[in-house]
């Protein structure tokens, strides 16, 4: 601790997918009362995935009001605000801060190749130029670029009066202090940002068609932006002497928050997605999809891999097919199944896939079902075939010479003592289960805050306030049983893509 303040409270907000959770949290990361928001996601046509901004400020403001009456402490002692949020969105808005369509969010696959080619087009399709440069091509079309381009050649009217286009958390953070701010995490995907020099890259911002001014301003994730402004303290029933900390996205949140910080340590994120991140001091691009971006950590780049569906496969499997099951249940049931779930597999790719393999067409399924398999087979062939893709991006890291001796695990899908175990075995690693798995982001962009104000001198510092609640170390009966179905599960890729591609296009 370099300095003592006088008692006070963090107000932190995950901005999500599928809604928004708002928590009031210690200085240490210590969380006291938590509320949740949810809102759709507008599949509007096949491919497309929208949302109205103005949806995430109503659920940060009737929740933050919430926590505030339930949790009967002075507004007063709320000393800052800070929030992740998802990324890779885009969101169009006009000189007055007013959203010109719905925002465009990391779901949506509508541009595709012509998208991407109009952007390399300018670089001579130099792709390996463009990432030893230190910016990120869009290479898939859930890439911010390819979406800013669609949109200039598909809505021009709507690009026109678009004074910016900014991300997801920008919005928000002009809501509360009217002023565009992004983190350098953020910035890092949208196809305009450098992430060596840490400022937008000129030629890229005019590859999708804007100028530097129609972007948010970059800044470390631990910069305190300003104040909150008069009319957001009175939506929020809070002062206008909180402090607003800029935040980041939710991946390098949740890196923080998993208590591995320091260089070279490995975490597993499990929700609705699932990512594996390393934080890292160089940065390593590779066309797999999986590379660095900058960390919330100044000093560190932040390496990750990310598979689409992870949590959200078996959300899928409990809304359609298990409807009456808790998930406490589908995880009883799936603990009663052997490994390898008597060969079947589930392949998890719901909505396409990015890393290892970039491939938006790919689609999952059950393979090798038969009469002698129930629905603890199928619960457990789903915890098994996300934990598969996550070897595939673990062992692409490690061919890139990032050995992981371990993990540290959270998320939602964290807190499932037989899930972690079944990653354990497929990994063949240590799985270190940390406490709250569910809160490792509240927790990070609460040290992100308490970094900004001073409280603690480095996110390292902060990092020894992660507990661990349980380790996780591999059955070895069951590793070999997984190599051999983890080999099936790559060939089952290598044969179901291109069938995807012609029923998909």
């Amino acid at each position: 601790m370099v300095k003592e303040l006088e008692e006070g409270y963090i107000i932190t907000y995950d901005i999500g997918t599928e809604g928004t959770k708002t928590t009031l949290v210690t200085t240490e990361g210590k969380t006291i009362i938590s509320r949740y928001k949810s809102y759709g996601v507008n599949y509007t046509h096949p491919g497309w995935a929208e949302q109205n901004p103005d949806d995430w400020w109503r659920a940060i403001c009737k929740t933050t009001r919430n926590i505030v009456a339930e949790s009967k402490i002075s507004p007063k002692s709320i000393i800052a605000i800070c929030a992740s949020s998802q990324m890779l969105g885009v969101v169009p808005v006009d000189s007055n801060g007013k959203p010109t369509r719905p925002a465009i969010i990391w779901l949506d696959t509508r541009a595709g190749d012509d998208e991407i080619d109009e952007y390399l087009e300018r670089f001579d399709y130099d792709l390996v130029g463009l990432l030893n440069r230190g910016v990120i091509p869009p290479t898939c079309a859930k890439d911010p670029g390819a979406k800013i381009i669609w949109i200039k050649n598909h809505e021009p009217q709507v690009f026109e009066r678009s004074a910016k286009i900014v991300d997801v958390k920008d919005y928000i953070l002009y809501r509360l202090t009217g002023e565009f701010y992004t983190d350098y995490s953020c910035a890092s995907l949208t196809n305009m940002f450098n992430c060596k020099n840490r400022k937008w890259e000129e030629d890229a911002v005019k590859a999708v068609g804007l100028t530097v001014d129609n972007l948010s301003t970059p800044v470390e994730s631990t910069k305190v932006i300003g104040n909150l402004r008069d009319d957001a303290a009175e939506e929020l029933s809070l002062t206008t002497e909180v402090k607003v900390v800029c935040g980041c996205g939710d991946a390098p949140a949740a890196g923080v928050g998993s208590g591995a910080v320091s260089t070279g340590k490995a975490h597993i994120y499990i929700g609705t997605s699932a990512w594996i991140g390393v934080h890292l001091e160089k940065l390593l691009f590779d066309t797999s999809g999986i590379g660095t971006i900058c960390s919330a950590d100044p000093n560190k780049y932040f390496l990750i891999g990310e598979m689409e569906n992870a949590g959200g496969c078996l959300t899928w499997f409990k809304n359609n097919v298990a409807e009456e099951e808790s998930y406490a249940e589908l995880d009883r049931i799936a603990d009663k199944v052997s490994a390898g779930s008597e060969k079947l597999i589930f392949m998890p790719w719901l909505l396409g896939e990015r890393a290892p393999i970039q491939d938006t067409s790919i689609r999952g399924g059950f393979v090798n079902l038969s009469r002698s398999h129930a629905r603890g087979h199928m619960a457990r062939a789903i915890l098994e075939g996300v934990a598969y893709h996550m070897r595939w991006i673990v062992d692409t890291i490690e061919e890139l010479g990032i050995h992981i001796d371990s993990l540290n695990a959270c998320g939602g899908g964290a807190k499932s003592d037989v899930w972690m175990q079944i990653f354990s075995d497929i990994l063949n690693k240590p799985v270190r289960q940390v406490e709250n798995p569910q809160e490792a982001g509240t927790v990070g962009v609460a040290l992100i805050a308490s970094v900004g104000m001073g409280i603690f001198k480095s996110l390292d510092d902060a990092e020894r306030h992660i507990k661990i609640r349980t380790v996780f170390e591999p059955n070895h009966d069951n590793v070999s049983i997984y190599n051999e179905m983890y080999d099936k599960f790559k060939r089952i890729y290598e044969k179901l893509s291109p069938i995807c591609k012609t029923l998909n296009r």
